[in-house]
């Protein structure tokens, strides 16, 4: 497979406000310029006391841009403990910082009514850039948490099928006061290689464009709103309507810890039994497991809670929490330490029976 080495920044609404100027001084000139301005507090306290360079940050405004490139140029990157200091744990669990290959950069902000500040962050490693969003209060504590996809175009050749490639690209724009949006648009086009670059060409043969709608609420919670999508064009690559549908519950936020109810009934429905039966040639299985570490990447201790009350056949997801750990995805004693801070006795024996054998050999407990 040919290696992408494109980053090309498309469509990412991020203002250049502050791009010379100190970042308060640049949020108070947009929320004046904004029809619909908000008073909040933008000096920003908490990034500049995780050491965060203030007067570099753009500030989003609720209007698209016209110039992304300066983005590129102006990203803060942030070290091993910024990272823990904004994150708090919400990212890489069970893995150190140090290991994680790729830079964390702290792309844009966006003051919120109450004094609640969005923050738009993208994990970049190898050729794949991930975008998150969080919401932090006035105090610096992380309110929530969202996956927001991949926003830098990016390709990968169809080893199948020659000269032909999936290109992804994405952008998000803040909509209204305390409103946001993102979209990604997946495309099945040709391509033409320049200077080991895969450069799209000519018509996409299908290309769905997903919207994804949230506002953030005045506990400082992000609400999914809704999932509108549009598709041109069709043909054998394109997504499956399982494909859409787990990818629609890891775009829920954190603070909705009823994704793992979804998850749980998703994994025996009809298609997606037909297509664990593909066993390597299917792709339910990895989709599973991929929602569920992410889940218990976040929020290990509801998923605990949840298998210990789900400890019957109603839990279609026991299956494939064991196999994380047997096959060495996540650390057993990772497992082991959460499942000793569960506040219910009952509850934690419990997992620490379900568990005693789980992981691999040389595994901790």
């Amino acid at each position: 497979m040919k290696k992408i080495t494109q980053l090309v920044l498309i469509g990412l609404t991020l203002s250049i406000a502050a791009c010379n100027g100190n970042a308060a001084d640049g949020a108070a000139a947009q929320a004046a310029d904004d029809s619909t301005a908000v008073q909040v507090s933008t000096n920003f306290s908490f990034l500049a006391r995780a050491g965060v360079d203030t007067t570099q940050l753009f500030v989003m405004p609720i209007a698209p841009i016209e110039n992304m490139r300066s983005i590129l140029d102006t990203m803060i990157d942030l070290n091993e403990d910024q990272q823990k200091n904004l994150l708090n744990g919400a990212l890489h669990y069970d893995v150190g910082v140090s290991e994680h290959e790729g830079y964390f950069s702290l792309l844009g902000v966006r003051p919120l009514p109450g004094g609640y500040t969005l923050v738009v962050y993208n994990d970049s490693f190898g050729d794949i850039g991930l975008e998150h969003i969080a919401v932090y209060d006035g105090n610096g504590k992380m309110t929530d948490y969202l996956y927001a996809g991949e926003w830098f175009a990016w390709g990968k050749p169809d080893e199948d099928h020659t000269g032909k490639m999936h290109y992804q690209q994405g952008k998000m724009q803040i909509t209204g006061t305390n409103s946001f949006e993102v979209t990604n648009t997946l495309s099945y086009i040709g391509y033409e290689e320049v200077d080991y670059v895969c450069q799209p060409r000519g018509e996409a043969f299908w290309q769905v464009t997903t919207r994804y709608q949230y506002t953030v609420d005045d506990v400082g919670h992000i609400l999914y709103v809704d999932t509108k999508s549009q598709t041109k064009g069709q043909g054998a690559q394109e997504p499956s309507v399982m494909q859409s549908d787990f990818e629609n519950i890891q775009r829920q936020p954190m603070s909705d810890v009823t994704r793992i109810d979804r998850l749980n009934d998703l994994a025996v429905r009809d298609d997606v039994l037909a297509d664990l039966k593909e066993g390597e040639n299917g792709r339910a299985e990895y989709l599973i497991i991929t929602q569920l570490g992410d889940f218990y990447e976040k929020l290990p201790q509801q998923l605990l809670s949840w298998m210990a009350a789900h400890d019957g056949p109603s839990n279609h997801l026991l299956p494939y929490f064991e196999q994380m750990f047997r096959e060495d995805l996540v650390k057993k004693s990772g497992l082991v330490k959460h499942i000793g801070m569960m506040p219910d006795a009952k509850a934690r024996a419990k997992m620490e029976r379900l568990t005693a054998q789980w992981g691999p050999e040389d595994a901790e407990g």
